[in-house]
């Protein structure tokens, strides 16, 4: 067996380094802190913008729901972090003050109350256990980020192979790749090694090679030692107690943050809300991502939106939004009515008008709208646009009102999308847009 070497000493500007660290930390807990707070804004908008644009696999929604809840883990770690670095710096302030500690004498309280306090008042005790508390705090905090990154980031990785060997209907599901991120999590905090190197030393031998493999590729080797130093002193089940606390938390705050744009299949946490008809299924909905004025550039258009729920005019301006599930509709009908997806063979100006013709018959067919539930049967002319407020690609109309009497009217927006062979038609989504008209 080899000797174990003797510990080198901490050289002595890395020890003063060391005592004063607690500037730096809470710089950086404090950077990650804001930085963090903006990532479930950051990964909602990207949701939404390619919902629109691509199919949503089951690992996108793996990667965003992720994503939205590890920035939420951590935030919940670096805020633990600052809060006990404040409580520190609060009891050195106390024990600066008044060095000698407390007055018993001023007190002047009975025999059991020091009695039982005797060994609880010592300030400099208290101030070394809160430093070493706090500081233990950030380690296990940015632990949990390096674990967490490289555990989505190999999540990804296994996907991308499952993709190749695997048929689709097996890895295709949500679960597949929640699992797959457990999996990964578990083996970057060690569950493996404590199962085979303590409890099957039989296989240490076989299971070395792949335990090396996986520090280099996962990144644990940064840390490893480290880890080791923490879990071997501080517990184990302790720091996986408050892993475990930390994620049940940021699982909590993400459902009920995550359900406005990610499809959880009926979960709902809130602890704070009882309204039974919060969702009632009404294609009515006042929302400002339907009207083109109050929207703001961070915004995204949901399926269509109008110019405003003030209407001036004898014409409703319209945007629907273009998505990709259109796209089967549209490819079905293109050569009906000589519609092009590209500009390959479009050489003359008579070409180009034959080609807005197409579209604007074709879009006729496919988008249909309703006032008051009337069905309106006029023949729109169409053009492709970019919103001006959130850039994104759809198309642009503009509907008569001639015939609309002034006063409130509800705007019904119907799109045909997929086939579907169950009742020999279109699938179809309804949305309802409240305006009203003025004289």
């Amino acid at each position: 067996m080899k000797q174990r070497k003797n510990k080198p000493e901490l050289p002595a500007y890395l020890e003063q380094q060391q005592n004063s660290s607690w500037q730096i930390e809470m710089l950086i807990s404090g950077g990650f802190v804001l930085s963090l707070l903006q990532v479930p804004q950051w990964t909602e908008s990207f949701y939404r913008s390619v919902f629109v644009s691509t199919e949503i696999s089951p690992i996108l929604t793996v990667l965003t729901l992720g994503l939205h809840m590890i920035s939420r883990a951590l935030v919940i770690g670096f805020a633990v972090n600052l809060l006990l670095r404040a409580i520190w710096l609060a009891m050195l302030g106390v024990n600066f003050t008044y060095p000698r500690g407390v007055n018993l004498d001023e007190l002047n309280y009975s025999s059991t109350f020091k009695e039982k306090y005797s060994d609880r008042l010592d300030l400099v005790s208290r101030i070394i256990k809160m430093e070493r508390l706090s500081s233990l705090a950030y380690s296990v905090t940015i632990m949990m980020t390096i674990g967490a990154t490289m555990s989505i980031v190999l999540t990804l990785v296994l996907y991308a192979i499952y993709s190749v060997v695997l048929p689709q209907k097996i890895y295709y599901s949500v679960w597949i790749g929640f699992g797959t991120g457990l999996m990964m999590f578990l083996l970057s905090i060690g569950i493996l090694d404590r199962l085979i190197f303590r409890h099957i030393k039989g296989m240490s031998k076989i299971y070395y090679p792949f335990h090396r493999l996986f520090n280099i590729v996962s990144l644990r080797w940064l840390i490893y030692p480290e880890w080791l130093t923490l879990i071997s002193n501080a517990g184990r089940l302790k720091i996986l107690t408050l892993f475990f606390g930390y994620f049940l938390a940021a699982i909590i705050i993400t459902t009920a943050e995550a359900e406005d744009y990610l499809p959880l299949g009926g979960i709902e946490i809130d602890m704070t809300e009882d309204r039974k008809y919060l969702n009632v299924a009404t294609t009515q909905y006042h929302g400002r991502y339907h009207y083109d004025d109050k929207m703001l550039t961070s915004d995204h258009v949901y399926r269509a939106s109008i110019s405003s729920d003030i209407i001036y005019g004898n014409y409703l301006p319209v945007f629907v939004l273009y998505e990709q599930t259109m796209d089967e509709y549209i490819s079905h009908y293109a050569d009906t009515f000589g519609l092009k997806s590209n500009w390959d063979g479009i050489k003359k100006y008579t070409d180009r008008y034959v080609q807005d013709s197409a579209l604007s018959r074709l879009l006729n067919q496919q988008v249909k709208f309703s006032i008051d539930r009337q069905r309106l049967t006029h023949e729109l002319m169409w053009s492709e646009c970019k919103h001006h407020k959130t850039d994104e690609r759809g198309f642009r109309t503009y509907v008569p009102l001639d015939s609309v009497s002034p006063g409130y009217h509800l705007f019904h927006v119907q799109t045909k999308t997929s086939f579907n062979e169950e009742f020999d038609g279109y699938n179809s989504y309804v949305i309802g847009i409240p305006f009203v008209k003025e004289e």
